[in-house]
């Protein structure tokens, strides 16, 4: 009997330690720490294989001792596995960020992960074995079927106004769901000098930021490269919040309209010419056709001249952007700026609004969302331009978001509205095509 009171012993004492081990080396549920925030995830070159990480401390006492891990999992993983064997230690560069009050920033990127693969990542000290929530994201599986999110204008001013941004990026990511990134041109903050103001804007919606790689336009609120680069950190190339990466068939690229724009027209030139993705689409801040007010002011004109030819020379076919507030879309525009001529449009009524289908449109087609939060625009009483196709006709106060999918030789635009303060309805309020 004894005999057998020990074996028992000894096998729960094995199960025991090895449920221990197991544990330890699944150790997902540990206690997050508030010590690391304004932690954001972007682009650092390939979709495919390629992140971008920052965050921030207070005082000294993770300076130099910080680091970004991830764990490489199943499709099917619902939580992570930090402490396994696969698991990656990128350490990160600290600098020290001074603007009224003294934080940290702590960033890193890579270039070497895996394509299609599920990536849980957080942020600490390894030293201390203190860390951050675990975010999560994929990478790009490389093959020419994809979906993005397209906001803008996230800027808000107050608690009661980032409260209604917050339900309403919450509102268009469970709404998108199979939104792979989210591309926002712009104005994430209304008061982009002023660190505090990141603080607030990260405050409310950080799982949505932790959770979504965020492909982010300087705008003219943001005004400070620098500053937008400790919250949305990126290896740049130029001294401007310029950048490109690829994506599934696609080739993205970021424009700083705050900077010079002819250095980085040259410089994208040569991004073109080393790609051979099928499509190509431009995210910046300022639109260079609009309905809104912005429309004649020099700055929007300077943009309109500048990237016109330059985006009908090279083959772009979409001009996304922000910066009006206001919902519009052209037709097709040439190098001279005149309306271009498409293989064939088709235009099909449905319930509720109009599908226009563009085949092999002769130029891009330029689009600005209506803000995904609070403020809104009247239209300009002094230009509204002729090659709009669909365009508020006046200050219309109901948030957009827009989901492009491109599969193969096809584009498709759905830009919805959401009825955030009625009945709390997603309709969509415009739909296009474009065919290659």
């Amino acid at each position: 009997m004894k005999k057998k009171i020990c074996v028992l012993l000894i096998i729960f004492a094995f199960v025991t330690v090895g449920a221990f081990l197991l544990s330890a080396c699944n150790n997902y549920s540990y206690e997050p720490v508030e010590d690391f925030f304004n932690i954001s995830l972007t682009f650092a070159g390939s979709g495919s294989t390629s992140r971008a990480f920052s965050f921030m401390t207070n005082g000294t006492d993770y300076e130099n001792k910080c680091a970004v891990q991830l764990d490489p999992a199943g499709e099917k993983d619902a939580e992570p596995k930090f402490g396994s064997k696969d698991n990656i230690l990128l350490e990160t560069a600290t600098r020290q960020h001074t603007h009224i009050k003294t934080y940290y920033v702590h960033s890193a990127y890579t270039t070497e992960l895996t394509p299609g693969t599920k990536y849980f990542y957080r942020v600490g000290c390894p030293e201390e074995d203190k860390w951050s929530p675990w975010g999560v994201f994929t990478t790009d599986d490389g093959d020419d079927s994809f979906s993005f999110l397209f906001v803008t204008d996230m800027q808000s001013d107050g608690d009661k106004y980032y409260q209604i941004l917050s339900e309403n990026i919450r509102k268009a990511i469970s709404e998108s769901p199979q939104a792979e990134f989210v591309l926002s041109t712009g104005d994430q903050i209304e008061y982009g000098f002023l660190q505090g103001d990141w603080d607030k804007f990260f405050r409310y919606i950080q799982d949505v930021i932790l959770n979504n790689t965020f492909a982010v336009v300087n705008g003219n609120h943001e005004i400070s490269t620098y500053l937008m680069e400790a919250n949305f950190y990126l290896p740049l190339e130029l001294e401007r919040y310029c950048y490109a990466f690829e994506y599934g068939n696609c080739l993205f690229m970021v424009l700083d309209n705050n900077g010079d724009m002819p250095e980085q027209l040259e410089w994208m030139e040569g991004v073109m010419a080393a790609s051979s993705a099928k499509w190509r689409i431009i995210g910046m801040h300022m639109s260079p056709y609009s309905p809104g007010n912005h429309a004649d002011q020099l700055a929007s004109l300077e943009v309109k001249r500048l990237v016109t030819p330059f985006a009908a020379r090279h083959s772009v076919d979409l001009v996304l952007s922000g910066h009006d507030h206001i919902y519009s879309r052209t037709c097709p525009i040439d190098e001279n700026g005149t309306r271009a001529q498409s293989e064939d449009i088709v235009i099909t009524e449905m319930d509720g609004y109009t599908a226009t289908t563009h085949v092999k449109p002769g130029g891009p087609i330029y689009i600005s969302n209506r803000t995904i939060g609070t403020k809104f625009y009247n239209k300009s009483n002094s230009l509204y331009d002729h090659l709009i196709d669909k365009g508020d006709p006046g200050k219309i106060q109901i948030p957009i978001f827009s989901v492009i999918n491109i599969e193969g030789n096809k584009l498709t635009f759905t830009a919805y509205e959401y009825h955030r303060d009625t009945t709390k309805d997603i309709k969509i309020y415009d739909y296009f095509e474009i065919i290659k």
